[in-house]
């Protein structure tokens, strides 16, 4: 079964990749391990996001009188759904420049089709 892959080139080519190939699906890991894919995948900016959004409906449910435990798995779903904005926003801010979408059936063949310049045809 294909699954939907935004696709991202370098704007240089340096050591690193060329092209990257982008899931455009539901994170579990964001969802799971919000602070360490934040961390990992996205960098310190999403992590602070993260971190100030915890503070904020913790606050609020102690103000409430209610279990501030809930608020790690809402602000964790809100990320799983928003995590491939969030690592297209990084890598935009690293000099990649969005190319276009594909269908792959698994992430190594999305990464090869973006490398061979199949990306939007």
């Amino acid at each position: 079964m294909s699954k939907p892959y935004s696709i991202f080139h370098a704007e240089r080519q340096t050591e690193g990749l060329a092209a990257r190939a982008l899931p455009q699906r539901f994170s579990w890991y964001a969802f799971l391990l919000t602070p360490a894919w934040a961390l990992h995948r996205t960098g310190w900016r999403t992590f602070l996001i993260w971190l100030v959004a915890l503070i904020a409906l913790s606050v609020l449910a102690s103000l409430l009188d209610a279990r501030s435990g809930w608020a790690y798995w809402l602000i964790g779903l809100y990320f799983g759904f928003a995590a491939p904005e969030f690592e297209a926003g990084e890598l935009k801010r690293q000099g990649f420049r969005e190319a276009g979408f594909l269908l792959a059936g698994s992430d190594v063949e999305a990464e090869v089709l973006a490398i061979s310049g199949e990306a939007g045809k």
